[in-house]
C-alpha cells in the first residue's frame, strides 16, 4: 500500500522532530569543527582534529572510554546469556530474579543510582578510595541495567529454534551441554551479534551514571569522552565540543556499519543451517 497524505501527516511531526533536534544540530557540529571562532567561523582545515587528537584529556578520555567498553561488554554479553539459559524454562522460582534484572530497565537512572549508593559505601564516590575500586560500581551498575534487556533477546531467540532440532539431537545421545554448544549458539549468533552492539553503543553512553555517581570531573580511571565533551560544552568552546563530536560519531558509525556486516553474513550462514 503506498503511503498517502494522512500517512504522511502522521509521521511529519516525528521527522521535524528528528530534523530540527538531530539532523540539522549535527551538521552545524560538523560546520563548526573545520572553523575557527563561532562567530568568524573561518575555515581552518583539520587543524581542529589535530588540537583535539593531540590533547592529553581527550586521549585519556577516549582511552578508558575503549578501555571500558572492552571489558564490560564482553562480561555483559556473557552474563545475559547465562541468565537467559537458566530462566527461560520460566520456573516460578526464577520470576522474582527476572524481575530484579528487568527493573533498571525500566526504571530511570536517577532512581537507579539512589538504590546504587546505598548499596556502596560513600567513601568510594567521594574518591576517597584507590583509582583501582572505583570503576567497579561502574561496571557493575551497566551490567546490571544491561542484563535484563539482552536476557529478554536471547529468550526471544531461544523460542526462535524449531524443538524438532533438539528432538533430533536427543535422540543421537547429545548432551544439554553439547545441544547448547552445536545447536543453540550458532542459532542465535545472529541475536547474540545484535545484542552485542546493542551494549556496546550502550558502553558509549555510560556517561550519565558516571556523571550521577561522580560529578563533572571524576576520577581519571573514569573521565570519559562524554565528560570531555559536556566539559567544553560548559566552557563554550564549540569548537572542540563539535570536533570530538565528530570523533565520536564516526567511532560509533564504524563499530554499528562493522556490526550489521557481520550479523548479515552471519545471518546468510544460519538461513543455511535452518
Amino acid at each position: 500500500m503506498k503511503p498517502g497524505i494522512k500517512h504522511i501527516l502522521l509521521v511529519a511531526p516525528g521527522l521535524a522532530g528528528v530534523l530540527i533536534f538531530y539532523v540539522i544540530p549535527f551538521f552545524i557540529s560538523v560546520c563548526y569543527s573545520f572553523t575557527t571562532i563561532t562567530l568568524d567561523l573561518n575555515f581552518t582545515g583539520i587543524n581542529n582534529f589535530i588540537s583535539v587528537l593531540s590533547n592529553d584529556y581527550f586521549r585519556l578520555a577516549l582511552s578508558n572510554t575503549l578501555e571500558m567498553t572492552v571489558v564490560i561488554v564482553p562480561v555483559t554479553v556473557f552474563t545475559s546469556l547465562m541468565a537467559a539459559l537458566l530462566f527461560a524454562k520460566g520456573s516460578k522460582i526464577n520470576k522474582p530474579i527476572r524481575l530484579a534484572l528487568i527493573i533498571p530497565v525500566l526504571l530511570p537512572s536517577a532512581a537507579v543510582i539512589f538504590f546504587w549508593k546505598m548499596v556502596f559505601p560513600g567513601d568510594i564516590f567521594s574518591g576517597e578510595i584507590t583509582e583501582e575500586f572505583i570503576r567497579l560500581p561502574v561496571y557493575l551498575l551497566f551490567i546490571w541495567k544491561n542484563t535484563g534487556l539482552n536476557m529478554v533477546l536471547f529468550i526471544a531467540g531461544f523460542h526462535s529454534i524449531p524443538a524438532v532440532i533438539y528432538e533430533a539431537a536427543e535422540l543421537d545421545g547429545a548432551s544439554a551441554a553439547k545441544k547448547h554448544i552445536y545447536i543453540t549458539l550458532p542459532l542465535i549468533s545472529p541475536i547474540l551479534l545484535l545484542a552485542t552492539m546493542i551494549t556496546t553503543v550502550n558502553s558509549f553512553r555510560i556517561f550519565k551514571e558516571i556523571y550521577l555517581l561522580y560529578g563533572s570531573y571524576p576520577a581519571e580511571s573514569i573521565y570519559t569522552l562524554q565528560n570531555y565533551m559536556n566539559n567544553h560544552f560548559l566552557k563554550m568552546s564549540y569548537q572542540n565540543l563539535s570536533t570530538a563530536a565528530v570523533i565520536f560519531f564516526v567511532i560509533i558509525f564504524v563499530s554499528i556499519s562493522a556490526g550489521f556486516k557481520i550479523i548479515d553474513s552471519v545471518n546468510r550462514v544460519t538461513g543455511r543451517l535452518m
